[in-house]
């Protein structure tokens, strides 16, 4: 059950409201933050993780070394630069020329 939630839970709930995003709804793009910034906090378990699987050490610093720059990345994309935001903005219909 301890792992259900991130490995299971999280995707599941990051491909939903990523689909989302395309509305361009503000409350999406926080939720997604605040999810993105759960799993930022959880990087600080990597001690604990290091003194409870000491042979993997190489491999738990490399998953969450490339589990951290995703997360960055996205949260980047997300919020910097105006080009992505504006991308995930409401897109108005065109209405068909009359004639």
């Amino acid at each position: 059950m301890q792992t259900f939630f991130p490995h299971i839970i999280l995707p599941v709930v990051f491909i939903l409201r990523g689909r989302r995003l395309l509305e361009g709804k503000r409350r999406t793009r926080s939720l997604i933050t605040a999810l993105l910034g759960l799993q930022l906090a959880a990087h600080a378990t990597l001690p604990i993780q290091l003194h409870y699987l000491p042979g993997h050490g190489v491999w738990l610093i490399g998953v969450q070394a490339v589990s951290l720059a995703f997360e960055l990345m996205a949260l980047w994309l997300l919020w910097a630069p105006e080009r992505t935001r504006s991308f995930f903005a409401p897109r108005r219909e065109l209405s068909p020329r009359s004639s």
